[in-house]
């Protein structure tokens, strides 16, 4: 009896998949626009996974929306709005990878690229660091290459 309790933990144990977070871990969204150094610029907030997001900023900064687990994939419903531009994205994202917006309305003109990133960090220093990094070669706002 003992052996075959043994078996079914080890069995069970190694049906969990590493990658998947804990529902109990704490996470960060992180809502940003621009590059280089102007990057700086962000709205961040923790969140629980299944909980809804509402979060204000000044200069009407607001971000809102929902991460959920998925079988073994997190999955982003969300929606930033720098006052004049609001943009969203929903599909599977990736711990600590930003991603881009997939689509979005300006109130008048087009503005800088805008990006999510979920995190277990709410340090978000190393992710402008990333940011920046995906900029070098990118044409600046107003720039034909």
């Amino acid at each position: 009896m003992k052996t075959l309790t043994l078996f079914v933990f080890v069995i069970a144990l190694a049906t969990i998949s590493p990658a998947q977070p804990d529902d109990s871990i704490t996470l960060y969204v992180h809502f940003g626009t621009a590059w280089g150094d102007s990057s700086n610029r962000l709205l961040s907030t923790q969140v629980r996974l299944g909980e809804p997001i509402f979060v204000e900023g000044s200069d009407y900064w607001k971000l809102t929306g929902r991460v959920e687990r998925q079988g073994t994939n997190l999955v982003a419903n969300l929606v930033g709005s720098t006052g004049g531009e609001s943009d969203h994205y929903k599909g599977s994202v990736t711990l600590e990878k930003p991603f881009f917006a997939q689509g979005g309305g300006a109130s008048g003109f087009v503005g800088e690229p805008r990006w999510f990133c979920v995190s277990t960090n709410s340090d978000c220093g190393p992710l402008l660091r990333t940011i920046k990094g995906m900029a070098i070669g990118r044409p600046k706002m107003g720039e034909n290459k």
